[in-house]
């Protein structure tokens, strides 16, 4: 079976290979406004109805939404490739003295961070390149907002497992089937603002003016250590409109969400 895990929205891709242990990719999603602030960013897992029932072959119109909210879910131990698309903006530019801080990857200690995916196996493959960003170059570069990760599985099923900071509460999710023939299974995770969901797919915003700074990107910084400058990048080509090469991963188009404002990160 083929697990296909998408992600999109405030995500930053943090590659770990841990002393001792099979390299993984951790996936931090930041604490990103308060209740009541109209930038609050939403953080779920998202599953099509369909994948709850054994040999189903058509999507349902119906979804399997769980929150993430201060929760982790680990999937895999074989060992992660770590290799992160080129199309996905890298923080380690804008902040090079400021690495990620070790306690959103543990327990989270001072709570950064309001959710969590440990990737200890499979890797990345597409991206959604998203619209052109000047990103510490006066060249434009994409700035991708979403991206797939597969893990090839051998059991005919999968139930994913949520737990807390610690490792303690659990939350088990219902058991996940694969579509057939094409026995595969399609999981979102998703960190976006509460108006984009429910995830089905719909037309993109309107675009932002060019020359625009990202305006929730400032989030990222609040995951690093120390202080510092904190760049955003600023908008420079509608989508489809870029001239900047197409990276290093093979592309995708997922239809809404936001790639003018809740684009990906990743960082060391």
């Amino acid at each position: 079976m083929r697990l296909r895990l998408y992600f999109s929205g405030l995500q930053l891709f943090v590659p770990r290979p841990a002393p001792g242990t099979a390299a993984r990719v951790h996936v931090v999603m930041p604490s990103a406004g308060r209740g009541d602030c109209e930038e609050r960013h939403v953080p779920i897992l998202a599953v099509n109805a369909a994948h709850l029932v054994n040999t189903s072959t058509v999507p349902s119109k119906a979804w399997l939404v769980q929150s993430l909210q201060n929760r982790v879910l680990k999937i895999g131990d074989t060992g992660a490739d770590t290799n992160i698309c080129s199309q996905i903006l890298d923080l380690a530019v804008g902040a090079p003295s400021r690495p990620v801080d070790p306690g959103v990857l543990t327990n989270n200690p001072d709570r950064k961070a309001i959710a969590r995916v440990d990737l200890g196996a499979g890797g990345m493959t597409r991206v959604d390149p998203g619209v052109c960003w000047h990103w510490q170059s006066s060249n434009p570069e994409w700035g991708a907002h979403a991206a797939e990760w597969v893990i090839d599985v051998a059991a005919p099923s999968v139930s994913l497992q949520l737990v807390d900071w610690d490792g303690l509460d659990p939350l088990t999710v219902p058991t996940l089937f694969p579509l057939q023939p094409a026995n595969v299974l399609d999981v979102r995770i998703l960190h976006v603002l509460a108006d984009d969901l429910p995830p089905e797919e719909a037309p993109a915003p309107a675009p932002l003016p060019i020359g625009t700074l990202a305006p929730h990107f400032g989030h990222f910084y609040s995951l690093l250590t120390g202080s510092g400058p904190e760049p955003r990048p600023s908008l420079a080509a509608l989508e489809g409109s870029c001239t900047a090469p197409p990276g290093t991963c093979p592309t995708f188009q997922w239809a809404g969400l936001r790639p003018f404002n809740c684009m990906l990160a990743t960082g060391a």
